[in-house]
């Protein structure tokens, strides 16, 4: 009986309730609690109205939660309380706070309290109890599920595989085994947050400079995001790399270049950075003059697609890399790109291939490539950046030697494609030069097909400012090969830039290549030298017609270019009666254009000469900020209505010769004919002065001023002043009749001559009225 009582006392003493440890780690995305229940108790986690219940088989369970909010706020876990009714705890979380769990091999329960996003399900818990025994454990290695946040250094157990991929819904808890050790919160502190930040800038600036390039054969490859519930394998570690784990010297990511050593080397290698601190490609990702094998382009691609396929039907990466370069040799853009999304695998080679492809194809994901910014390596890719680049790069960011060695080892056939695009561009950065140079390489190919070279040619000629450079292009256009849209608009542009009218068959030529490769840039460049060639003859209501059909978002600033060019052409139109027919029918797009001060300005000086001063003013009045132009053309516009006074308000504050003219002109409409007078002197307008002075009375002026006939007037009929010397009065009534008879017939003499300067010798050449000028009488 003494023993059965020990026996008794003993199982009630390991019955009773022993404590359970909370341990709690804040991290920046999850708030984590590790609950370390026994190896053998199961557990249910349940959502409630204030957060979560966590229900555990321990009888009398005594859990130690004093401590738990000592290392994380109360930002997700907001109160942790023993659960009365059960043996658990209760979890009262603030909103949109959900919850991760999984048991440890060895005891114990981590719950990960997280911030769900927006999009989020709303339910992250299964509705219904989730149970979770020590039965049925999946292994997960160390690293996954954030386990390395709380036990490290434990190489040497054995790597475990993973299981075979089982279906699970979001909401199943994983599960993990794990040696059991003592969480270790680690407490960073500020001082070396600070060395880290300084440290990651310094690092950054030097690497933008090009003297530190990360060594990526070094980086870890970033894990690919798997779905809840879903584990990987660990990696296999070898003894080489578990003995070198420890080394730093070899595992550095980056390599670093002093300043001086940059400084030393005169040329770029295939390997030393960009100025924008880009690794130039090597020479193999742009060989393209090494990727043609033997035999036509047939046999070669009929061979490499059959060679595409490996075993299991799975693609052969060097041959699909093999196939998509001589796709691009012989200039097939399309059938490259098509090969390499559907088959290629990530990698510097198969961007390389895309930037290519993109660049037969003139597609504008070419200009984004960073392999377009390496116009000044030292290897093949430069002639290729050089050809991507937009805009282009400074004249001493390239480098024209290893442009022309690399255009110089490609294949005839691309020699052609993209020799006249490169001489082009070549002339665009101020190196007509180097386009000079790179001619002969085109002069030696077959007599056969001499489009690109007469394309080159024309290019050069038109570069020195030459004239005759029609012919060689009018040659491109009509043997309609693959340069004759770009002859066709280098041809309607040079007549344009001469002001000649473009032919009909040309213009109709540009619209139909322009349907032809409608949906492409060049496209709208067409469509652009199509407009501007209908309205060059005066077809506006064609030009009109084409720019209604242009889509509004496609090249939407080469449109409004396109418009105001015509809109241009439209003020030059020498006839007055098509000038004033197109633009009151096609008002509403003049007006638009009319945003451009050069318009605006061309627009309203015409219609002012014509008498539709009215319609000048709409024109003038959409500028938003009117500068002396538009008010000088304003007060114009005013003068036109004979309204003075307005036009006397637009010219303050303005001066010059025009508009000095121009205000005398308002001044003599209100009868200020003496500072009319002043203004025309002015504005070195001595006839007008004399003009205004002669209505107003100043004949001092005049005499000072006027010659023959206006002087001798004013000597006459306006003697100078009294102070002046005078003839003495005859004396005889004989010698008087005589004097007045003579005065009497020179005064006739004066009228007469004065008079004749009015008269109108000719009726048919009288086209406008003559105002009459009022004469002084004494």
């Amino acid at each position: 009986m003494l023993r059965l009582a020990l026996i008794f006392c003993c199982m009630a003493l390991s019955a009773q309730a022993m404590p359970i440890a909370v341990r709690s780690g804040e991290h920046a995305d999850f708030s984590r609690l590790v609950i370390m229940l026994p190896k053998e108790a199961d557990w249910t986690l349940d959502p409630t109205a204030e957060g979560y219940r966590l229900e555990t088989d321990v009888d009398e369970a005594q859990f130690q939660i004093e401590d738990v909010f000592r290392l994380i706020p109360r930002s997700r876990v907001v109160e942790i309380k023993d659960d009365a009714k059960v043996s658990g705890l209760l979890f009262t979380t603030t909103e949109g706070v959900k919850i991760r769990s999984f048991p440890l091999r060895l005891g114990g329960l981590v719950l990960d309290f997280y911030d769900a996003p927006a999009q989020a399900v709303e339910e992250t818990v299964a509705p219904h109890a989730v149970t979770s025994t020590s039965r049925n454990l999946q292994p997960v290695p160390i690293g996954a599920a954030h386990l390395d946040l709380y036990w490290q250094g434990l190489i040497d157990t054995p790597p475990i595989s993973a299981p075979e991929e089982q279906d699970h819904t979001p909401n199943e808890p994983v599960l993990a085994e794990a040696p059991l050790s003592v969480p270790q919160i680690e407490q960073v502190d500020e001082r070396v947050s600070a060395v880290e930040e300084r440290l990651r800038q310094e690092l950054s600036r030097a690497a933008a400079q090009g003297l530190v390039e990360v060594d990526t054969a070094k980086l870890h490859k970033p894990a690919v995001p798997k779905e809840q519930g879903m584990v990987d394998a660990a990696p296999e570690v070898t003894p080489e790399q578990s003995a070198s784990a420890h080394k730093p010297t070899d595992q550095i990511a980056f390599k670093s270049k002093t300043s001086i050593d940059q400084a030393n080397h005169s040329a770029r290698s295939a390997t030393d950075p960009t100025e924008s601190g880009l690794r130039c490609a090597s020479d193999s990702l742009f060989d393209l003059g090494g990727w043609i094998g033997d035999g036509d382009a047939s046999d070669q691609i009929g061979k490499g697609r059959r060679a595409v396929m490996g075993e299991f039907d799975k693609p052969n990466q060097d041959e699909v890399i093999k196939l998509a370069r001589t796709y691009l040799a012989f200039g097939f853009g399309a059938e490259s790109r098509m090969l390499l999304n559907d088959m290629g695998a990530p990698g510097e080679a198969r961007d390389a291939l895309f930037y290519l492809a993109d660049l037969f194809d003139e597609l504008p994901d070419a200009h984004q490539s960073p392999f377009a910014q390496m116009t000044g390596c030292d290897g093949n890719v430069a002639a290729w950046a050089l050809l991507g680049a937009d805009p282009l790069p400074p004249k001493e960011d390239v480098n024209f030697a290893a442009v022309r060695r690399s255009y110089q080892g490609l294949s005839p056939q691309l020699r052609q494609t993209i020799g006249p695009d490169l001489v082009a561009r070549l002339i665009a950065l101020g190196a007509p030069d180097i386009a000079r140079a790179i001619r002969p390489a085109l002069s030696r190919i077959t007599e056969q097909d001499r489009s690109a070279l007469h394309m080159v040619d024309a290019q050069l000629i038109l570069e020195k400012g030459g004239a005759d450079a029609d012919h060689s292009l009018a040659d491109v256009v009509a043997q309609d090969g693959p340069h004759a849209a770009q002859a066709l608009l280098l041809l309607i542009d040079d007549k344009l830039s001469r002001g000649q009218a473009i032919e009909s068959k040309t213009t109709q030529n540009a619209r139909a290549l322009a349907f032809e490769l409608r949906g492409t840039p060049l496209s709208y460049r067409l469509l652009r030298a199509a407009t501007l060639g209908h309205a060059s003859v005066g077809e506006f209501d064609a030009a009109v017609d084409l720019l209604a059909g242009w889509p509004v978002q496609a090249e939407a600033e080469l449109r409004m270019n396109t418009r105001d060019e015509m809109v241009r052409l439209l003020v030059k139109v020498p006839d007055d009666g098509k000038f004033l027919r197109a633009l009151f029918a096609h008002m509403e797009i003049v007006q638009r254009s009319a945003m451009q001060a050069d318009l605006r300005f061309g627009l309203a000086d015409r219609l002012i000469n014509l008498g539709f001063a009215s319609t000048a003013k709409q024109f003038l009045a959409q500028a938003k900020s009117p500068n002396e132009q538009d008010r000088l053309l304003l007060g114009k516009a005013a003068l036109a209505s004979q309204d003075a006074a307005a036009a006397l308000t637009h010219f303050a504050g303005i001066s010059g010769p025009e508009v000095e003219a121009l205000r005398a002109q308002a001044l003599a409409l209100i009868g200020e004919h003496g500072s009319a007078q002043k203004a025309y002197s002015k504005a070195n307008e001595p006839k007008d002065a004399i003009r205004e002075a002669w209505r107003g009375g100043n004949w001092d002026f005049v005499r000072e001023n006027a010659d023959g006939t206006e002087r001798d007037f004013a000597n006459t009929f306006a003697p100078a002043s009294r102070t002046t010397a005078t003839r003495p009065e005859p004396s005889g009534p004989l010698s008087q009749a005589e004097e007045l008879i003579a005065a009497s017939q020179k005064e006739r003499e004066i009228f007469e001559k004065l008079l004749g300067s009015f008269a109108v010798t000719d009726a048919n050449t009288a086209q406008k009225p003559v105002q009459s000028e009022a004469v002084p009488t004494n």
